[in-house]
């Protein structure tokens, strides 16, 4: 929902510079800060490790078919040492029906599977589980290849039928 700046107007200086100087590691104490508040689970227990996480992620319900996570470099988000991405998750089918903005909400995962990878995508529309938007937030090469900060709309996609 963009918001324009009023016509006629030159807008303002935005010229700041980060806390610390910008980007970089998380510290292990604000890695494990996040991971305190992140602490739901949505996913049947075949999809987590042995820690209880699901790989590289942690989950918040904000709402009860909403959920914000925090994806990690890591798979286990105790070990982690940089946040790559944030996102939000909605409930649903795997339909386009169901899917918030079919531009930016590209991954489907399954809240049932036999494990994490067996999560990603839907066989059928019956098929519960979560429409996840990923945004980077710096600049990442990742194997489907370079993304930039913003919503990375490659970041697994598995449109339905």
């Amino acid at each position: 929902m963009p918001t324009p700046p009023e016509d006629g107007s030159d807008g303002h200086d935005t010229d700041w510079d980060a806390p610390g100087g910008g980007e970089g590691g998380l510290s292990d104490e604000q890695r494990d800060e996040l991971v305190d508040v992140f602490d739901d689970e949505w996913t049947n227990d075949a999809q987590q490790e042995a820690n209880g996480y699901t790989p590289s992620h942690v989950w918040k319900f904000v709402g009860e078919d909403v959920l914000m996570f925090l994806h990690f470099d890591e798979p286990d988000p105790e070990e982690a040492n940089d946040l790559i991405y944030f996102g939000i998750g909605v409930r649903g089918q795997f339909v386009d029906d169901d899917r918030p903005q079919s531009d930016d909400f590209t991954h489907f995962h399954l809240w049932e599977a036999d494990s994490w990878e067996a999560g990603h995508d839907g066989q059928d529309p019956d098929q519960h589980g979560f429409w996840l938007v990923h945004h980077a937030v710096r600049p990442l090469e990742m194997p489907w290849g370079d993304v930039e900060v913003g919503i990375d709309r490659e970041f697994m996609p598995t449109p339905p039928e």
